[in-house]
């Protein structure tokens, strides 16, 4: 005796019965052999852009960071030759670097991962426009406005790879 099913006919996994080779479901148990779309659909190549984007707009969000830091250190101690009004208007600013370098760091992260492409953006768009206030006056701004630029063109050429 052979135990072997005809030939268009196989064995379901769940239940043991014999069922067309061609079904999507088990009439028996209701099994289901269609492929899970998010595991097993097409897959493409993923390239280079989002985790390059992802790794510029993360410099970019730590460089603001830094500055962030340095300004906020350099008004802490009272100066006879700043008026105090200012101190405080650079510690403010100083602060906003920091969050602002801080949102980029994790849209930068999130872009290496290739998830959430809107929190990514968000970072980059925010380290950008930060940075392009800051041009006006230091070079940081050149630095981290040329970073942020770079990132989000990188992320918008990238954003197929994206798992929203």
């Amino acid at each position: 005796m052979d135990p072997s099913p005809p030939a268009n006919v196989r064995i379901c996994i769940a239940c043991s019965s014999a069922i067309p080779q061609d079904a999507n479901v088990c009439p028996e148990c209701g099994h289901d052999y269609r492929p899970v779309m998010s595991g097993m659909g097409t897959m493409h190549e993923r390239g280079p852009l989002p985790m390059l984007g992802g790794a510029v707009i993360a410099a970019s969000g730590l460089t603001q960071v830094l500055s962030g830091l340095q300004t906020v250190a350099d008004n802490v101690s009272p100066s006879p030759s700043v008026p105090e009004a200012l101190m405080r208007l650079a510690i403010v600013a100083g602060s906003a670097l920091i969050i602002v370098g801080v949102i980029a760091v994790a849209g930068g992260v999130y872009a290496l991962y290739r998830k959430k492409l809107a929190v990514a953006l968000i970072g980059g768009v925010l380290t950008t426009g930060v940075a392009a206030l800051a041009t006006l006056t230091t070079l940081y701004g050149v630095y981290t406005l040329s970073l942020g630029l770079v990132g989000v063109i990188l992320l918008v050429g990238g954003r197929e790879e994206f798992i929203d």
